[in-house]
């Protein structure tokens, strides 16, 4: 009887999950196809950006070939925070642009990883003084299809909040993934998995912009802040532990305290700023 009731409880979770997955894979086709969207290259715009940082930190131009010579002789155009810093790549086809991003890859991994820390680290702000990422959207940019939305009282104060967060401790994402990190530690110890669960997914889903990120932008973070704000409140108002407060500062202001202070001391020795030549470089 246990056993048909377990079967009956993983079964129903399998049909909600299902239930819930359906509409976030047909959503994109679906979309695309409402407003006649062609492929826009991400991933090879991506490679592209990529072969752009091998090139940089290797010395070696991993972006000749292909259809055309590349007509850069120098790489003052790289910049960790825009991904079309420096003219895109044309590759033929994406089998090219696959074949070519991974010979580069396994040719200099190391400059390869280089590339990929400085941008993860400005995504972060982390290490960097002068990186001021793009964090408000207050106009409607020109799109073939028409779309605007126009400001009111309640997005113009939205604005004003978000630049201050930015400009405030806060406002450096390294700080949220580390109280993401605390409070999954914290929730897995307490045994209180769905809230460890969500506040792991802030985890998961910032180390994927590692390999990912196409830029610095503010807004790539937001579920990483909403997942902390989520379960730091489910912690405060839903719990009556007497010694929830003692626990979430042992494991999530301490360590943010700390974290902050030593990336203090390291960007304060090794910045980034000078790394890349247009690390200023805004949008």
């Amino acid at each position: 009887m246990a056993l048909h009731a377990n079967l009956r409880t993983v079964a129903s979770r399998v049909a909600v999950f299902v239930a819930l997955a359906i509409p976030l894979a047909v959503a994109v086709p679906v979309s695309d196809y409402l407003v006649d969207a062609g492929d826009g290259w991400g991933i090879e715009k991506l490679m592209s950006w990529d072969l752009t940082g091998i090139s940089y930190f290797s010395g070696q131009n991993y972006r000749a070939g292909g259809i055309r010579p590349d007509p850069i002789d120098n790489l003052e155009c790289y910049s960790p925070r825009l991904f079309d810093g420096c003219e895109l790549v044309p590759f033929v086809n994406r089998a090219e642009a696959t074949a070519r991003w991974g010979a580069a890859v396994a040719e200099q991994p190391l400059s390869y990883l280089k590339h990929r820390a400085l941008i993860f680290s400005m995504l972060l702000r982390a290490g960097c003084d002068r990186c001021s990422p793009y964090s408000w959207v207050d106009h409607s940019d020109p799109n073939p299809y028409g779309f605007e939305f126009k400001s009111n009282s309640m997005h113009r104060l939205l604005g004003k909040a978000q630049k201050i967060l930015v400009r405030s401790p806060l406002g450096r994402p390294y700080v949220w993934l580390v109280a993401a990190v605390g409070l999954t530690a914290m929730m897995w110890h307490r045994r209180e998995i769905t809230l460890a669960l969500i506040s792991a997914s802030g985890v998961v889903y910032t180390l994927s912009y590692a390999l990912v990120a196409p830029s610095d932008e503010f807004r790539y973070l937001y579920w990483l802040f909403f997942s902390v704000v989520i379960v730091i409140t489910a912690v405060v108002f839903g719990s009556t532990n007497r010694f929830r407060f003692r626990a979430l500062a042992m494991w999530v202001v301490i360590p943010v305290l700390l974290a902050g202070v030593t990336e203090r001391l390291l960007r304060y020795q090794w910045p980034t700023d000078d790394i890349a030549p247009s690390m200023a470089t805004n949008y």
